[in-house]
């Protein structure tokens, strides 16, 4: 056994043995390698044991021949199909598998916060405008809920994920065994759950990244322009602005040099060149700078800086700042997580090949500063859910040190010419699924994930209240109110926070108890009393008891401190329309459609008041345009007999 194999096979089966031992004790802070805790006893014994024999070399070999046989057959059938349409067949394939193993609950992450935002009707959100913006469409035009909406596109997204990672695959590996390395490290990836029906704002910025760093090498390696690198950071930065941390590798893509030209160059057109380059820079920072700038204004809580960096840099907690063990420990499992084998190829390539590093290599170079810039990042941003649930606003930082690894390892190996890579490939890949397994199983399993969930809320009392929200907006999809109170009263006990005790009020008020939900909202509204959501319910529930007046201004309250939220306009309208206060109602109405004119029932609304104003060309206008925006809509018969009426009248 060569030095090599050596290496890989101590480093995995400390990794094996790591998860092992982690199962029998799980302790929250060990949450990204205690996830076998999680499987059945016996599948957990046969995923450790598998993967400790495969480390023995004749057992290696054997699977080994057995993929390579298999993958020479597959290849050879498929051969004279163009490659192209076998990648998208192959995509398609992935997205089967995502969707048939697609996640069972929505704990991690902001999912209900972002799917409640999209069902009142926002249409911005200041982190995250362009992949906000796609998802409402999304909804719109297929008549989804947000959370079908962020899980379809999940799904999708996924599928081009696939895609991409076969053309990486082309592009990094010189032959069969290279691209079979290259692929299976990246699609047994921990980050890859982000595809598996997750309800989040991080997975087709994930995908726009990984299209980035392939076009990227690609411009290294002359394959394609410049341009596509540059578009594929302004397509990663408007789905997600912390894409912001791709700048320095790029300008680094713009003025690093390639091999020499001709001696023909003249001075002249050296500068030339060289003047380029500073425009395209100056160009790509002015327009980010502008676009931030633009965010930030329509920002409405105009939070700076320091809200987003952890302690003692931002407004984090003391308990929880940049060096503490805590927050050191949390980056370690969140790389064992998202890559588990990333770190290992990167550091068997600098044991073993540390002379054979070439420091000039504008592909190591530039995957450096992706890296460096990446975990940064990841660093000294503040997880505000904790880390094991804002795990997915992390998830691309370990692209930079994947990819870095990978390349460092498959051309030191070459210059060594140190024959097959059979036994490190097969190593490292049941190495990875032993984590990325039970972290699917998990996220598959209801049961599972929540008793996950509810097991990870130990890690930190005050951030537990994030989580406290979750399993509450849980319990209320599905209809188990008093598990949802008993949520809310944890997470107000811990907090205070006007969110939580509108919410709490918000369960009372479906159950129609009207008296301890005012109740509720007026201590919110002590609490906090700019909160949008807050004076929402209370106009409802004036609404509902006929205090018209105390209604609609509350309602306008709403819109004073969130006027963004559509439904708030639409409901307003309703009941000034209700009130035969026609002209005004259309006001509202009208304002609602500049807020968001993707919105259908405000032109349905619109419709009827216009038609109440015996102004039956506009009725009909705005009946006809909600029977566009909202063709399968439950009461689309309703209104199409109303604008027959209103045909008939002009």
């Amino acid at each position: 056994m060569n030095r090599i194999n050596k290496v890989t096979l101590i480093g995995c089966g400390f990794l094996i043995a790591l998860h092992a031992i982690a199962s029998f004790f799980p302790q929250p802070r060990l949450w990204g390698v205690n996830l076998l805790y999680y499987l059945p006893f016996v599948f957990r014994w046969i995923l450790v044991i598998l993967s400790i024999l495969i480390l023995f070399p004749h057992i290696n070999r054997a699977i080994g021949n057995f993929l390579t046989d298999f993958s020479r057959r597959l290849t050879d059938r498929f051969k004279k199909i163009n490659r192209y349409y076998k990648y998208v067949f192959l995509s398609l394939i992935g997205g089967i598998f995502f969707w048939a193993f697609r996640v069972k609950t929505f704990l991690l992450g902001d999912s209900f916060l972002r799917a409640r935002e999209i069902n009142l009707g926002a249409k911005l959100s200041f982190t995250e405008p362009l992949d906000f913006l796609l998802h409402v469409n999304v909804a719109k035009l297929f008549g989804w809920d947000a959370f079908q909406t962020y899980a379809a596109t999940s799904i999708v997204a996924g599928g081009v994920f696939v895609f991409f990672i076969l053309l990486v695959r082309d592009l990094v590996g010189k032959d069969n065994q290279e691209r079979f390395f290259v692929f299976s490290i990246f699609i047994t990836m921990g980050a890859n759950q982000l595809f598996f029906g997750y309800v989040e704002s991080y997975t087709l910025v994930y995908v726009a990244m990984i299209a980035y760093i392939l076009f990227s090498l690609g411009y290294i390696k002359k394959n394609n322009g410049l341009i596509l690198p540059i578009l594929s950071f302004f397509l990663s930065v408007s789905l997600h602005l912390f894409a912001i941390t791709l700048l320095p590798s790029l300008l680094y893509l713009i003025f690093s040099e390639g091999p020499k030209k001709t001696e023909t160059e003249t001075e002249t057109e050296k500068r030339k060149d060289r003047l380029v380059k500073y425009l395209i820079s100056l160009g790509i920072i002015v327009l980010v700078g502008i676009g931030l700038s633009l965010l930030q204004n329509f920002n409405p809580e105009k939070k700076g800086l320091g809200y987003y960096l952890i302690h003692p840099l931002g407004k984090g907690e003391s308990s929880y700042s940049v060096f503490s063990f805590s927050h050191i420990l949390d980056l370690i499992n969140h790389q064992l997580l998202v890559s588990p084998v990333g770190m290992l190829i990167l550091l068997t390539s600098v044991l073993v090949f540390p002379k054979k590093i070439d420091h000039k290599d504008r592909v190591i170079r530039f995957l450096l500063w992706l890296s460096v810039f990446g975990l940064t990042f990841a660093f000294f941003i503040d997880p505000k859910l904790g880390y094991p649930r804002d795990w997915d606003m992390f998830a691309f930082s370990a692209l930079g040190y994947t990819f870095l690894g990978v390349h460092i390892f498959l051309k030191s190996w070459r210059e060594a010419k140190m024959g097959s890579l059979r036994y490190v490939t097969i190593s490292l890949l049941f190495t990875s699924l032993i984590s990325a397994v039970p972290w699917i199983y998990v996220n598959a399993s209801e049961k599972k994930s929540v008793e996950r969930f509810e097991y990870l809320l130990d890690l930190d009392e005050i951030r537990s209240a994030y989580g406290r929200e979750n399993l509450a907006m849980y319990y209320n999809q599905r209809g188990d109110s008093q598990k949802e109170i008993k949520q809310w009263e944890k997470a107000i006990k811990l907090t205070g926070s006007a969110r939580y005790i509108t919410n709490l009020a918000l369960v009372y008020y479906n159950q129609q108890n009207y008296d301890l939900a005012l109740k509720e909202l007026e201590r919110s509204v002590k609490v906090d009393s700019t909160f949008d959501f807050t004076h929402f319910c209370l106009a409802e529930i004036f609404t509902k008891e006929g205090r018209y007046d105390e209604a609609i201004a509350e309602y306008r309250k709403a819109i004073k401190f969130r006027s963004t939220i559509t439904q708030y306009y639409d409901n307003l309208g309703a009941l000034l329309a209700n009130l035969k206060r026609y002209q005004e109602a259309v006001l509202v109405f009208e304002q609602g459609l500049k807020a968001n004119p993707g919105y259908p029932s405000i032109y349905r609304n619109l419709g009827y008041t216009y038609y109440n104003l015996n102004d039956f060309s506009q009725a009909e206008k705005y009946l006809q345009l909600y029977l566009q925006h909202a063709p399968k809509a439950e009461d689309a018969s309703e209104v199409q007999q109303v604008l027959t009426k209103v045909k008939s009248r002009e």
